[in-house]
């Protein structure tokens, strides 16, 4: 995700669920980079909250850039949403090869 204060994560989230919502079910394919991400529990939550509000419209999610404690936050996320189309990779080609593949 671009940016890594709350302001700008919650501007980033903001402009897209519109987006996002406007799509078909089960339709978007979606690519997130978390390398530059500064994480916080307030962070952490609008995640959360951002990825089960996308879940009707997304059809897969792959997200790079998730290691260390990032690798918690993301298990959380997938607990919180119980999604099961998102996965971790580690380049951004293959995330982008995952996402073809759906």
């Amino acid at each position: 995700m671009v940016g890594s204060t709350v302001d700008e994560i919650k501007k980033v989230i903001e402009e897209s669920k519109p987006v996002i919502a406007s799509e078909p079910s089960k339709s978007v394919l979606c690519l997130t980079d978390v390398s530059d991400l500064k994480t916080s529990p307030e962070i952490t939550q609008m995640i959360k909250d951002f990825t089960k509000h996308n879940e009707p419209y997304i059809k897969a999610t792959a997200v790079t850039g998730v290691h260390g404690l990032k690798q918690v936050i993301f298990t959380g996320v997938l607990r919180f949403t119980g999604r099961k189309n998102m996965v971790a990779s580690d380049t951004k080609e293959e995330a982008m090869e995952w996402l073809v593949s759906r």
